[in-house]
């Protein structure tokens, strides 16, 4: 048996539907990676227009709030996009003690989850919390809502102009999910899947 073979199943071999066990690719590369880092090679992710090849959390607040900085909305109601969202909700809990002297979040805001990056936008619009936690890019304009990101989404689907709201709150850069594949695959069978990417 190889190492593979005892890892959880991202997917059914079969029919290659997702594993219920393993509800998101992140996790099924992590799981298979912290088995064998060797065991799967990465081969493409996303770049930004200046080469980053990552995305950020970013907290929104109302301009009209006052609120500038996180630090200002101790006590306020901060939004959460999705429990299993990246920049929604993990990397925030992680590393926004950093920007509010070391406190939990859970404890210096009062929090809630909103389904998803823009309907937590959208809580935040209709006055629901104070302050959203979404994604951008983090390159271009803020003014413009970013190159892409939930951000820019919305601004381009017209549910968000960006002289309504301030930036409070950035995360360190999150890097992108690669595409990846078994580093087992015959090298023949690794070049055509490259090349169909190309």
């Amino acid at each position: 048996m190889s190492r593979l073979d005892s890892m959880p199943a991202c997917s059914d071999p079969e029919t290659f539907e997702p594993s219920p066990a393993l509800r998101r690719p992140r996790r099924c590369l992590g799981a298979v990676y912290h088995k064998d880092p060797k065991a799967v090679e990465q081969f493409l992710s996303n770049v930004q227009t200046d080469g980053s090849t990552g995305y950020y959390s970013v907290a929104l607040a109302l301009k009209a709030s006052g609120i500038t900085e996180i630090s200002q909305a101790k006590g306020k109601r901060l939004g959460y996009a999705d429990p299993d969202s990246t920049s929604g909700y993990l990397i925030p809990k992680v590393t926004l003690p950093a920007a509010i002297g070391g406190e939990d979040p859970e404890k210096y805001f009062v929090t809630s989850f909103n389904g998803g990056h823009e309907n937590n936008v959208l809580a935040l619009l209709d006055g629901k919390v104070d302050v959203a936690v979404t994604w951008a890019s983090g390159v271009g304009e803020f003014s413009e809502g970013y190159t892409s990101g939930n951000v820019r989404s919305m601004v381009d689907k017209g549910m968000l102009d960006m002289e309504d709201v301030v930036q409070v709150w950035q995360s360190p850069l999150i890097p992108n999910g690669p595409l990846v594949m078994r580093s087992s695959l015959p090298q023949e069978m690794k070049d055509k899947i490259v090349a169909f990417y190309k």
